[in-house]
């Protein structure tokens, strides 16, 4: 089960989709919209911390995500940030072509 009931893949699904392609994790916020919120939430977790956050679409939010790092865990963050980004299409955005090849 993935973060939502319905979403097909969960987060240790997800990530080990990220490992298995480690040029997919994001550099920009755009690079980031391009996939389902479950995978931002742990792309997030994910990349370097000077990259998440220059994911921060504002500077309020990027002083807060400092000030949570000294609080929560590297998944932790990632979990509060999994709505980072532009809302996802009508209907989702859709699964990376392979990320369900294993099953």
């Amino acid at each position: 089960m993935g973060n939502c009931d319905w979403f097909p893949m969960s987060r240790e699904e997800i990530r080990a989709w990220v490992g298995r392609h480690p040029e997919a994790l994001p550099r920009t916020l755009a690079d980031l919209a391009a996939y389902p919120m479950a995978f931002r939430s742990v792309m997030v977790a994910m990349v370097a911390s000077d990259v998440r956050l220059s994911l921060a679409p504002n500077p309020a939010m990027r002083d807060w995500e400092r000030r949570m790092a000294t609080s929560f865990s590297r998944e932790e963050v990632g979990r509060l940030f999994k709505e980072i980004g532009p809302p996802e299409p009508p209907g989702g955005a859709p699964l990376p072509a392979d990320a369900l090849a294993t099953r």
